[in-house]
């Protein structure tokens, strides 16, 4: 057996020869592991045998038949089905989906507790027929509870739209029967869910809840079927085209994300960041750590192909070739007689196996018995994602339980008969598609009905890896790329990128220039006239003078909007995404000058410096200026706004009058709000006449009553702008901020209140000052407006007042009166019973 030295040396020697998928600079990263062929120094020799790598043959039901993928639909699941008899079996994982399931599991992932998530397993042994009834009833049960849940929300008049759970769940069913309704939705998981599952994935059964109609036909098509399936499911038509290589070989290991063909991963090698969709390749050093004795991996790939690869008539002529078990078996496009003969087909799969180990609490974890446990997710094809073999993981598992079924039965247990998660530690690469406690329960699903625990880790060989990445400028570009498009993603108004230069220096070091916009945007209905470009500099000038968008440093250095750049800012008419034309208006960021970066360029992602150096700090920064984007969009508008190209000029004037007290009125009470103009979004004119009843001859109750109506304000409003309104050539009536009708000394003193404001059309707020400005600001002609308004309602409502018109042909006895209030039935009688709201 050569040492390690002479391994590496020998290693070398060949490396200068080669060029293979991981190029050379990438192999040296598995060391003495390279070309370490002999099995007792690999992990795993229980569960491999004295073997390096093991071929399983994988069948499953023909997909193209409808039986078939009934058939296929239980494997999906995980289940062992006797289909002669009619059964169904399996060991089902179960997990606490409660609010105290849920909570613990929460505490537990972002390390606020040791307590480990609720995971127990059910033992499920039932004919086919009944398996689907207790599915259907589960749902039904789901489905009642959580219609009960909506009505009780309802009921309550929540301010949301839809029930929260899991809080509505427990204030309308009660704690008990919540308790009852998570039960459920945890055993039809169990019952659904394959152990194997990804979390993140959209699964087959997502609909079934919401229709429980699909389970309903598949279990009438048992019922309809259950004869012919339990003579001929053993006997359908077979897809045995695929098997699975499982290898504890080295090179297999580290490769596991070098198969871009096929899938792609955040394992693959640097070499290939151009051909990945991952910006970095932070996990390669997690696939570098299982390849050093630490893990193993399974590719589902093609039987024939393997059989021609070694001129070979079966799987097991193959798996006893011994260039199988000690050489390179995947072939290199680029290397030629070097590498294996197996090709990347663009169809493999992959699947990890995890070193774990066992021991008793004081034990040396170190010499613990090893135990390889398959991961949970399957990397494959894209094209393939609803076609996924649903063999594939459970076979492996059972391929781990069957090779390791003596080594399992040390598995340490709990007083309690539960299995001991905490005597468990795992080893190699830090990521991690499902926690160790899920995989570990799953493999244990058939011994265990209870876990308690949780797995510890140890990383420290990946922690320990110096791994010398050589610069790659294409690749520092396609990183900073994807982290642009990351946070482009995310902003509202503006957008970053960044550009990978060499810097002129003898070390090769790598800048990324940094650059970015703010875009914002408008209706074409929105803009009376569109600026040119020097109107755009003159606004960014303005934005810089007055403060808007000002953002702080996140580090404390104070304020600043300085990032605004004047020079040459954009706007104009422009077709966006969705085919529609709009307004846009674009301004550069001066990243010299963005306050907590203050800097034009930033390092690469890789470099191990301050994180405030980095491109992703930059958009991080950029971030502040996208929360600012509001104030930016207000400056634009109120700029524009005062030089005549958006309505809301005049309003800005008028504020801008009223603020310096430019607005000579004499009777008219003029006010607005806001500490400045620029604050302003309202402003409003008061006016009010004194009536004397006794002048008028008419009963002060009456008079009251009269004024008192909103018609008689619609009215009195006609009177008071009309002038105005021609003047300005405004098709706008102005609104009506409020009105009063108050007793002043025997006389009912009459007020009404205009109002505009920042929305307000600009012929409108131009009618309102010359309203209060104009003529309308004279005495005479504000009582004849109010007196005008006056004679005519009370002769519309058949009131006689002294020196009015005579009214029309129209009733004028008292007892005629019609109700004057509005979206009223007329009712003479009605100013009779109004009058008791003036008796004291």
């Amino acid at each position: 057996m050569m040492t390690d030295e002479e391994i590496l040396h020998k290693a070398t020697l060949l490396l200068e020869n080669m060029l293979t998928e991981m190029i050379p600079s990438e192999r040296e990263h598995l060391g003495a592991w390279l070309y370490q062929d002999d099995p007792k120094n690999l992990p795993f020799d229980d569960a491999f045998k004295g073997k390096i790598r093991h071929i399983v043959p994988i069948s499953q039901a023909d997909t193209e038949t409808e039986t078939g993928k009934f058939v296929n639909l239980f494997a999906k699941m995980g289940y062992q089905v006797d289909w002669e008899k009619g059964t169904l079996s399996g060991a089902r994982v179960e997990e606490n989906s409660s609010p105290e399931g849920q909570a613990k599991a929460t505490l537990a992932h972002i390390g606020w507790s040791k307590e480990a998530p609720d995971l127990k397993t059910v033992k499920i042994n039932t004919k086919i027929g009944k398996w689907f009834t207790k599915v259907i009833e589960y749902i039904t049960k789901i489905n009642d509870m959580r219609a009960e849940v909506r009505e009780g929300f309802k009921a309550a008049g929540s301010e949301y739209n839809y029930p929260k759970y899991p809080e509505d769940v427990v204030k309308v069913l009660g704690e008990k029967r919540a308790k009852i309704f998570y039960f459920y939705q945890d055993r039809l998981l169990a019952y659904v869910r394959s152990n194997n599952e990804e979390d993140d994935q959209r699964p087959f059964y997502a609909n079934w809840v919401k229709d429980v109609g699909e389970v309903e036909k598949l279990a009438q098509y048992w019922k309809e079927n259950a004869s012919y399936l339990k003579k001929n499911a053993d006997n359908l038509k077979k897809d045995d085209s695929r098997v699975m290589i499982v290898s504890r070989a080295p090179i297999d290991v580290a490769r596991m994300g070098d198969f871009m063909k096929s899938f792609d991963s955040c394992h693959r090698p640097p070499s290939k960041r151009e051909q990945s969709g991952y910006k970095s390749n932070d996990q390669y050093k997690c696939a570098i750590a299982e390849a050093h004795g630490n893990g193993a991996i399974a590719f589902l790939v093609d039987k024939q192909a393997i059989l021609d690869a070694y001129d070979a008539e079966t799987i097991e002529e193959v798996e006893e070739n011994e260039n199988f078990q000690k050489e390179e078996i995947f072939h290199d496009e680029d290397a030629y007689e070097e590498s294996g003969p197996i090709e990347d087909d663009g169809t493999m799969q992959r699947l990890r196996l995890r070193l774990m180990k066992m021991y008793k609490a004081g034990d040396n974890p170190y010499e613990g018995l090893e135990l390889a446990v398959p991961e949970g997710r399957v990397y494959l094809p894209a094209h393939l994602k609803d076609e996924e073999n649903p063999e594939f993981v459970e076979r492996l598992v059972q391929w781990a339980q069957q090779q390791q079924e003596d080594l399992m039965k040390k598995a340490p247990k709990t007083e309690g008969g539960a299995l001991n998660l905490n005597d468990f530690i795992k080893f190699g690469g830090s990521w991690e598609d499902r926690t160790s406690n899920k995989l570990l329960a799953r493999l244990f699903a058939q011994q265990f009905e209870e876990f308690e625990g949780e797995v510890k880790r140890d990383t420290s060989t990946e922690d320990e890896l110096e791994l010398v990445i050589e610069t790659d400028i294409t690749a520092i570009q396609a990183a900073t790329d994807e982290t642009a498009k990351d946070w482009n993603n995310r902003y509202e108004a503006c957008n970053v990128s960044g550009r990978a230069v060499e810097a002129y220096d003898d070390e090769g070091t790598v800048l990324v220039y940094t650059e970015g916009v703010i875009r914002l945007e408008w209706g074409l209905d929105e803009w009376n006239a569109l600026p040119n470009h020097m109107d755009m500099s003159h606004c960014v000038e303005d934005l810089l003078q007055s403060g808007y968008g000002t953002i702080h440093d996140p580090a404390g250095g104070g304020y600043s909007n300085a990032y605004l750049d004047d020079d040459s800012p954009y706007i104009g008419r422009v077709t966006n995404d969705k085919g529609v034309d709009i307004i846009m208006a674009i301004i550069k960021i001066d990243t010299s000058r963005l306050i907590g970066w203050m800097k034009d360029e930033a390092y690469p992602e890789y470099e191990e410096i301050d994180e405030t150096y980095s491109f992703n700090y930059f958009c991080q920064t950029v971030d502040l200026i996208d929360d600012a984007r509001d104030s930016i969009k207000a400056g634009i508008e109120a700029y524009f706004k005062r030089e005549g190209y958006i309505d809301g000029g005049q309003y800005i004037q008028l504020a801008m009058k009223i603020e310096n007290g430019d607005i000579d009125s004499y009777y008219w009470d003029v006010e607005y709000d806001g500490e400045h103009y620029t604050e302003s979004y309202d402003a409003w004119a008061k006016v009010s006449y004194d009536y004397d009843p006794e002048e008028l001859g008419v009963e002060p109750r009456i008079l009251f009553d009269l004024v008192d109506q909103r018609e008689f304000a619609l009215l009195l409003r006609q009177y008071l702008t009309a002038p105005a309104k021609e003047s300005a050539g405004s098709e706008y009536w102005l609104s009506i901020r409020d009105k009063s009708a108050v007793d002043s000394g025997g006389d009912v003193r009459y007020g009404i209140t205009f109002k505009v404001d920042a929305d307000t059309p600009d012929s409108a707020v131009e009618q309102f000052y010359d309203l209060i400005t104009g003529d309308m600001d004279d005495e005479d002609e504000i009582k004849k407006a109010f007196m005008s308004a006056l004679y005519e309602f009370a002769a519309k409502n058949g009131v006689k007042l002294n020196g009015a018109t005579p009214a029309s042909a129209k009733v004028r006895d008292f007892d005629s009166l019609q109700d004057l209030g509005e979206n009223k039935q007329y009712d003479a009688n009605y100013l009779v019973k109004t009058w008791k709201r003036f008796i004291l």
